[in-house]
This record gives structure tokens, C-alpha cells and sequence, in this order.
């Protein structure tokens, strides 16, 4: 579980310092508080036996309609002091943890299709990683143009987020499973 956790937050923090205004520090601070939180969200809705079972659960959610924020990505960030919206998510993502395999899914599909979710990294059953991709070759794959823009950093990175989804909401529900049926 430590292994796909980890994968999946080197990407979602190399997303943040891509395209966030937080500060260097607080990222490392960020990424400690949300594997803490992960590690023990996900026990007892980890199987390694049936990896998609409880996909919905282990999902982190970035879209318009939560304006751009997980409620427990929003969480870790309010209780450290920082708006969500530093961390400059502005593309539509899905990140799933599950067992053996962490996928992503980029942009909104309303129609999903096969090969939506893309392989952000894969283990065999020892926790040897097989499969590694970093964020360029998931947006390359993903045809989702790269933002190009300079973002300037906050000093303060204390704006409040204003957002109702930023209080809470429900968890997102999986709209297609990378996993072959």
C-alpha cells in the first residue's frame, strides 16, 4: 500500500510544484500530512486479492464542480493553513490507488473509453515496481495540452477558499475501471 500511495503522490506533488504557488517547504509538509492520511484511510479497504474492490474509496477527485479539490486533499491542506486552489489543479484528474497499480485519468470524458486511465506506475506482488510514467509523458499520453504560463508564488499561502466543496462531498464514484473484466 506505501508503495502506490507514494507513486501517487510524486505525481500529484509534481503536479503542485508545476503548476501550485505553494511554497518548496510546505510541499514536503503537504505530501508527509496526505500519505499519513492515506495510509490510514486505506486500512481495511485495501485487497490485494480483488484490486477493485473499493476503487471508489481509494480515489482522489479533481474536477470543476469540487472546484478543482478532493474533500481529503482540501482537508489536509485547510489544516495546514492554505488554501486548495494553491495547489493549481486546473485540470480535470482522477487518481486511483488501488492495489498493485496506480492510475490517472486526465481531462473530462463524459463518455468513457477504454484506455482512458493511464498507468502512473505498476508493482508485482513483492512491491517491485515494474512500471514508472512521470507527469510529461501522462499529459503526452493524455493529449491534454500542457500549461505553458508562469505561475508567481504566494508569500502567504493563507487565501481562503471560499468554495463549498471545500466544507465537503461525497466520494467520487469510478465511471470505468482500468482493470480488464
Amino acid at each position: 500500500m506505501k508503495n502506490e500511495i507514494n507513486s501517487a503522490l510524486d505525481l500529484l506533488v509534481a503536479y503542485v510544484q508545476r503548476f501550485g504557488s505553494i511554497k518548496e517547504e510546505n510541499i514536503e509538509e503537504f505530501r508527509s500530512h496526505l500519505q499519513q492520511n492515506l495510509l490510514q484511510r486505506y486500512q481495511g479497504h485495501w485487497y490485494p486479492d480483488k484490486p477493485a474492490k473499493g476503487q471508489a474509496y481509494r480515489s482522489l477527485e479533481f474536477n470543476e464542480e469540487n472546484d478543482y479539490c478532493d474533500l481529503i486533499v482540501s482537508q489536509i491542506c485547510n489544516d495546514l493553513g492554505f488554501a486548495p486552489n494553491l495547489l493549481g489543479i486546473r485540470h480535470e484528474l482522477i487518481l486511483w490507488i488501488d492495489p498493485y497499480e496506480v492510475t490517472i485519468r486526465l481531462g473530462n470524458h463524459a463518455f468513457p473509453k477504454e484506455n482512458q486511465q493511464l498507468v502512473v506506475a505498476k508493482f508485482d506482488t513483492e512491491g517491485n515496481e515494474l512500471v514508472r510514467n512521470d507527469l510529461d509523458s501522462l499529459f503526452y499520453q493524455s493529449r491534454i495540452p500542457m500549461v505553458t504560463t508562469t505561475v508567481s508564488r504566494s508569500s502567504t499561502n493563507s487565501s481562503p477558499c471560499n468554495s463549498a466543496s471545500c466544507s465537503g462531498s461525497s466520494t467520487p464514484q469510478r465511471t470505468s475501471s482500468p482493470y480488464p473484466v
